[in-house]
């Protein structure tokens, strides 16, 4: 294996590393009565990551404001919650020929913010299902892939604006507050849209590949890098 490569897949191996860990820190949300979550964005954002990870999907279904029109309490239900409503009783000119996915699921969960508090905790959570769960969640509406509009703005945020990640993540959920962004596929997009980083041939990697060639040439050296996961950056060198 020659040196160039050998470089490659030790840069690739680390950063695949990091990813596992980010994914696998997502997947662990501990959702109870009392988690509390510092906005009520946080909140459905974790809410959606736990669902994701569970094998369903939710919606809102109920939100009270204060006069000043904060809102104080919501609740989230299965997408599958409700009861479906006979064509027979339905206008025939709405009808549509489709299966209906309201199969009564009773799970749903509760959050309020009172005034007293500047944090949104759960206060209770009714936690069956009346289905199974689906492995391949991801083909419900509120978890499919990237639509070419999101894939046009982050192209564009990251070969015009130079932008990472970080900036980009938050400019999508405001531009897109129906759409659940999940990081993976964030990064996913950004590496699509963007060179790989021993592609480059900056100081940065040029530094790198000399150290990678002493390394070889003397065994006793050990080498740390640590790279950014999602902007496949160089952020520490050891």
């Amino acid at each position: 294996m020659d040196k160039d490569k050998h470089n490659e897949t030790y840069v690739s191996n680390i950063l695949n590393d990091q990813l596992e860990g980010i994914m696998s820190d997502e997947s662990n949300i501990d959702i109870k009565v009392g988690t509390s979550f510092s906005t009520w964005e946080d909140a459905e954002i974790k809410l959606n990551q736990y669902a994701k990870f569970a094998g369903f999907s939710l919606r809102r279904k109920r939100v009270e404001s204060d006069n000043n029109r904060i809102v104080r309490c919501r609740t989230f239900e299965c997408s599958f919650s409700g009861k479906s409503i006979s064509n027979q009783i339905i206008d025939i000119t709405h009808q549509r020929q489709r299966s209906s996915q309201k199969i009564i699921c009773p799970w749903h969960i509760n959050l309020t913010m009172p005034k007293s508090s500047t944090e949104v905790s759960i206060t209770s959570i009714t936690g069956e299902h009346n289905y199974s769960m689906i492995t391949d969640i991801h083909l419900y509406a509120p978890y499919r892939k990237l639509s070419n509009e999101i894939l046009e703005k982050i192209e564009f945020y990251v070969n015009k604006g130079n932008m990472e990640s970080k900036q980009i993540y938050p400019l999508l959920v405001a531009s897109f507050p129906d759409q659940y962004i999940y990081k993976r596929d964030l990064y996913n997009a950004i590496q699509k849209f963007k060179s790989p980083l021993t592609n480059r041939h900056g100081d940065t990697q040029n530094m790198i590949n000399k150290l990678f060639e002493l390394k070889d040439q003397e065994p006793g050296w050990i080498i740390y890098t640590r790279l950014d996961p999602f902007d496949n950056r160089l952020v520490g060198l050891f």
